[in-house]
């Protein structure tokens, strides 16, 4: 939802929230302005978006990633790293499962 651990900084929408719009083009522009907010605080890579697959509604973060639709969750990812790059910064997609 934005940096970490710094002062004075903006509460970006949730990703389940930027995903519920549906909207690419807000998807993306919400990277470009977390993006911005990164490197105007010093920090170069950014550490998101988050790709888990919110499948069980008891998950203590699903509202981190983009919801349970793999497609969606695909393009929300694909559209913030290619807004948080536009602003400077880099994209570190997590969680991986491996195995």
């Amino acid at each position: 939802m934005g940096v970490r651990f710094a002062d004075f900084v903006t509460a970006f929408p949730a990703a389940i929230n930027a995903a519920a719009s549906f909207n690419r083009h807000l998807i993306r522009l919400r990277g470009l302005y977390m993006g911005r907010e990164h490197v105007g605080k010093g920090v170069n890579i950014a550490l998101g978006p988050m790709m888990n697959m919110g499948r069980v509604a008891q998950g203590g973060r699903n509202w981190e990633g983009y919801g349970a639709d793999p497609f969606l969750t695909g393009e929300g990812a694909y559209e913030t790293i290619l807004g948080l790059q536009e602003g400077g910064v880099i994209g570190c997609a997590k969680h991986l499962v491996g195995k």
